[in-house]
């Protein structure tokens, strides 16, 4: 099948439908929004820096101050380094434990890079 592809002069737009635009614009977010992802964050799950459990209880008052830190972050396209930061731990999957390959890592990530992740991906979809 490759074979009777024409690679010369190959451009991908050729694959694209005609109003396809490489650009998204992100809304700016709701406290609700904000509100409701703090509230549904999992008490049972680990976290970076701050218990799930504790953010769930103090959302209502967390989520003014919060929604208008993502939306600079939307309005800018910029994403604090805070939100990038990991914790990256390897948990055994079978075989020997000397071989690095045995091991899946698994990565901590902060409740508030979970929440504007999510507030992206529902914008995303």
């Amino acid at each position: 099948m490759a074979s009777h592809l024409n690679t010369q002069n190959l451009n991908s737009d050729v694959f694209l439908p005609p109003n396809f635009s490489s650009s998204f614009i992100l809304s700016p977010v709701y406290q609700s929004q904000v509100n409701a992802i703090l509230s549904g964050l999992s008490s049972n799950k680990a976290s970076l820096d701050i218990p799930n459990h504790f953010l769930k209880l103090v959302s209502n008052s967390l989520s003014i101050p919060l929604t208008q830190l993502y939306n600079e972050s939307i309005e800018s396209g910029l994403v604090s380094d805070v939100f990038k930061i990991a914790k990256v731990t390897p948990i055994f999957k079978s075989g020997q434990t000397t071989e690095p390959g045995n091991y899946r890592p698994i990565s901590l990530l902060s409740p508030f890079s979970k929440v504007v992740e999510r507030l992206v991906y529902e914008q995303l979809i």
